[in-house]
């Protein structure tokens, strides 16, 4: 699924339709704790490498990863993988919280810093 990831930003990079759904590019309006779809950030943030920082089931199927790129570590990003009944997967949706503690994020970069920059196990 992680690597699913890599190939669904990818994908969205290359404005390749057959590989991602347009639910997870512009999934729906913000709401006020979050932001939704790939279309809402930046490109610059996609054409990094990433690392996973959490992995949690998610309530409807799939799991939900939160991810922090390597270039860009300022804000962590949600990404929910849905497995389909045929064993390949999708993106079912892509975002942002609006509020994100800092010292969360100065915690992943100083204290887990040589994970978050590993450059042989990040995607």
């Amino acid at each position: 699924m992680v690597k699913y990831i890599r190939t669904a930003l990818n994908a969205y990079l290359d404005q390749d339709p057959q590989n991602i759904i347009s639910k997870a590019v512009k999934e729906k309006d913000e709401d006020n704790n979050y932001i939704y779809g790939l279309d809402s950030f930046d490109k610059e943030y996609y054409k990094s490498r990433f690392v996973v920082i959490l992995k949690e089931d998610f309530p409807f199927g799939g799991n939900q990863f939160t991810i922090m790129f390597q270039d860009r570590p300022d804000k962590f990003f949600t990404a929910w993988v849905y497995e389909k009944p045929d064993k390949s997967y999708e993106l079912r949706g892509f975002s942002s919280a609006k509020k994100q503690r800092q010292e969360d994020i100065d915690k992943v970069n100083t204290e887990f810093k040589d994970f978050l920059m590993d450059k042989v196990h990040s995607l």
